[in-house]
């Protein structure tokens, strides 16, 4: 019975110290590397986008989550909304990708450096 309270309490304080990691310094760092690797991946999206008016590659973006410690990396909007078609092609025109490849090949790049930086915020913040 007394080895189930030991557990409780060790669950508590690792969560607490979780929780409080989102929101330390720590988390800048993280959030850093996501925007880096958001830049990353932008850069090679821009590498292989088609350029024929250069809108398509100027929609390319990398933008932070608001109250998350996340990125958003986008392409289109109202003026390019043609980038879809650019990405999977039509009926009449065949497909160009850019956007999912780069993520493709990035992947486990960018997941590596991820969790390298958890890592490292993670080992920051248990020292305190």
């Amino acid at each position: 019975m007394a080895s189930n309270i030991s557990v409780a309490r060790q669950r508590s304080r690792i969560k607490r110290k979780i929780k409080a990691l989102q929101k330390a310094p720590e988390a800048a760092y993280v959030r850093g590397q996501l925007m880096g690797s958001g830049r990353e991946l932008a850069a090679m999206q821009r590498r292989h986008v088609p350029r024929d008016s250069g809108d398509a590659y100027d929609s390319i973006q990398v933008k932070p989550v608001n109250g998350k410690i996340a990125v958003r990396v986008t392409a289109g909007g109202r003026k390019t909304f043609y980038v879809r078609f650019i990405e999977f092609g039509t009926r009449n025109a065949s497909a160009h990708p850019f956007f999912f490849s780069s993520w493709r090949l990035m992947r486990k790049r960018i997941a590596k450096r991820i969790r390298n930086s958890i890592k490292v915020a993670a080992r920051r913040a248990w020292r305190k």
